[in-house]
């Protein structure tokens, strides 16, 4: 039986699993260490949503999505700057009235689960959240993303966003605006798009 689990939710073992993931479709330089993500989500425990397998009892898909500084999000969007260095200070903490510049770090489903329900659980979960977020007046500015996997550019399409660049380690980033709105609305984002059509 396949679970969503967020924020307090997750724990060191699941964040182990994730890691688990990224070996198996990233190279080394992409991965993350065991400290940086417990740093990260301890300075913000919203940034992690996991599909856990009880089955198995392992982490089988997840994502990992940061509100970070205008400068950090900027530093991205170069293309010359690859996200498992992102420190603990560059993460902001969800305040209500803020908006927000996001990054998606990653977006991993293991290769035993590459089956549409389950990438689809991940995304609506995604933008479930997005949209509590927005009923919480957390409001979302832009959104970037630094696809290196077929499935991080699978999402970025799906979601909206538009190719922007090549980065300079050969992945594709991709961004989209919420204030002012820019992305095109489809039937999966519609409820987001229509949450954010009316912000200036």
């Amino acid at each position: 039986m396949l679970k969503v689990i967020s924020g307090k939710e997750i724990t060191i073992k699941n964040i182990q699993d994730a890691i688990e993931l990224d070996k198996i479709f990233y190279k080394k330089q992409y991965c993350g260490n065991l400290s940086d993500c417990i740093n990260w989500i301890n300075t913000n425990h919203d940034i992690y949503i996991m599909i856990y397998d009880e089955d198995v009892e392992k982490i089988i898909a997840y994502t990992n999505i940061m509100p970070i500084t205008k400068s950090c999000y900027q530093l991205i969007k170069k293309g010359n700057f690859i996200d498992v260095k992102i420190s603990k200070e560059m993460i902001l903490k969800y305040l209500s009235k803020n908006k927000y510049y996001i990054y998606c770090s990653s977006i991993v489903v293991h290769p035993d689960y590459q089956k549409l329900q389950v990438f689809n659980l991940l995304f609506n979960s995604i933008i479930s959240q997005f949209i509590c977020f927005k009923k919480q007046h957390i409001f979302i500015k832009k959104l970037l993303a630094d696809a290196v996997s077929l499935d991080g550019e699978r999402f970025c399409k799906l979601f909206g966003m538009e190719k922007i660049k090549l980065s300079n380690h050969n992945s594709k980033l991709y961004e989209m605006s919420f204030i002012p709105l820019k992305f095109k609305k489809n039937k999966l984002n519609k409820m987001l798009y229509e949450l954010y059509k009316d912000i200036i």
